[in-house]
């Protein structure tokens, strides 16, 4: 079962259900509760633009939560153990000082040799204690760090397909379009429609998309092509094709045909993606492997400098 998604005109919002059986700490809880996810939403108004979070199903969204609470918890408690022990060695240097018999008219000097001893011991092992729990602490910083997403980025899953009709410089082409939500799809900075991307924010993008055309003895020893199209939104007058690549199908039983193509492109604001197939007969296509997506590596104010 997928997340409880309202559909909508200009898009879908939907809330993550609460997690079942996750143990944690209250504000954790409530945190993960709030959590809400918007797709496919956008206002009309450039001023009002909403960020695109991250989608996931059901499933693949309770067991994400429950591993970072499950690290977060191991974390927290190995942290707590370091404080505690580090109190506990404190207080123990502290009653040792109080109650150890400074007699100055005392001949044996190994009392106070031993003390001397014990106290840089235990300073040593209070100073090793505090470098663990800051490492413990970077490492769970680094951790949150790395599964960031980049400020501009967008993946996208598809796999029907909409027919193009031939115009004076294109062949009937199909552009493929979204069915169903994967767990990996997410949009950031990014508008995403039925079938493609719209880009909100000028600048240079690396652009990747791949096909898995599903085998069928209809096509068999045909040539197939995959495109990645940019347009003005609304205007197929000023469509430019950004990639091109080719595959010939030489199997009667064989479907490894994947066509992947990439490349690093100056996009504007109001441009749109799609990712289209030509081909002598319609071809269906494997949505766990076809897909399009893209990053920014730099503003448009950024390259102009």
């Amino acid at each position: 079962m997928g997340p409880d998604i309202r559909w909508e005109s200009e898009g879908q919002i939907g809330t993550i259900p609460e997690p079942e059986n996750i143990r944690g700490s209250k504000n954790e809880l409530n945190a993960y509760n709030k959590t809400e996810i918007i797709i496919l939403n956008e206002s009309r108004k450039p001023s009002n633009r909403k960020v695109l979070l991250t989608m996931f199903t059901q499933s693949e969204q309770r067991n994400v939560k429950q591993r970072h609470i499950h690290h977060n918890l191991r974390l927290h408690r190995a942290s707590r153990c370091i404080t505690i022990t580090s109190l506990v060695l404190s207080l123990i240097a502290v009653v040792f000082v109080a109650n150890f018999p400074k007699r100055a008219h005392s001949s044996d000097g190994n009392f106070y040799k031993i003390y001397d001893e014990l106290q840089e011991k235990i300073i040593e092992e209070m100073t090793k204690f505090l470098v663990e729990r800051h490492k413990l602490k970077q490492k769970k910083y680094e951790m949150m760090m790395r599964f960031k997403h980049t400020p501009v980025s967008a993946h996208i899953s598809l796999s029907g397909a909409v027919r193009i009709p031939a115009s004076e410089d294109k062949p009937e082409s199909s552009v493929l379009v979204r069915k169903n939500i994967d767990s990996l799809d997410h949009a950031r900075g990014v508008k995403v429609d039925k079938d493609g991307l719209v880009i909100l924010h000028s600048g240079l993008y690396f652009v990747h998309a791949s096909v898995t055309p599903e085998f069928s003895s209809r096509v068999a020893y045909t040539t197939w092509s995959m495109y990645i199209y940019k347009m003005r939104r609304n205007s197929q007058a000023r469509t430019i094709k950004l990639t091109d690549t080719a595959h010939t199908f030489l199997s009667w039983t064989n479907s490894q045909n994947t066509g992947y193509s990439a490349g690093v492109f100056k996009l504007e604001a109001g441009e749109k993606l799609q990712l289209r197939l030509t081909g002598q007969s319609p071809i269906a296509c494997d949505e766990r492997s076809t897909f399009l997506g893209l990053f920014m590596l730099t503003s448009s104010s950024s390259y102009q400098k």
